[in-house]
């Protein structure tokens, strides 16, 4: 059976919360941080917004970073890397690994690509992110209530 893109997106988004909410001191932190990345993305931009997140260098806000390089790069293959074509599905949730392709994530997402893909990639991630924010709203438990 061919599924369709957003049956991919599905999937891969809850694969993710799927294995994020097993870290509970993580999972409540990540599924604030998706519900704001959409606002994120559109107010600032994707490449300041991956440049925020990766200064900021907490986990949960390095799993984004992750995990959208990880959906573009190496899932949905709308840019060719390597090096992140090469790794393992669990890479996203080392957050050793993120920092070491740091150079590879911003240079394939923001810094080498034209206008088009560019605006391809961040339609594509806003894309994931209603999917991530669905199942976060749904399968992790809110800090708050």
């Amino acid at each position: 059976m061919t599924k369709t893109l957003e049956q991919k997106r599905a999937e891969y988004a809850f694969n993710i919360v799927n294995e994020i909410k097993k870290d509970e001191s993580c999972a409540s932190d990540f599924a604030g941080l998706v519900a704001k990345m959409p606002s994120y993305i559109l107010t600032n931009g994707l490449g300041n917004t991956i440049a925020f997140l990766f200064s900021k260098g907490k986990e949960h806000q390095l799993i984004v970073v992750g995990l959208m390089a990880d959906w573009i790069l190496r899932i949905n293959k709308l840019n060719r890397s390597e090096n992140i074509a090469g790794l393992s599905n669990d890479w996203i949730f080392n957050i050793n690994q993120i920092k070491e392709n740091f150079n590879e994530i911003i240079d394939k997402l923001i810094l080498n690509v034209n206008m088009s893909l560019y605006t391809v990639i961040t339609n594509e991630l806003l894309a994931l992110f209603v999917w991530l924010k669905r199942f976060c709203d749904g399968m992790i438990e809110n800090k708050e209530e």
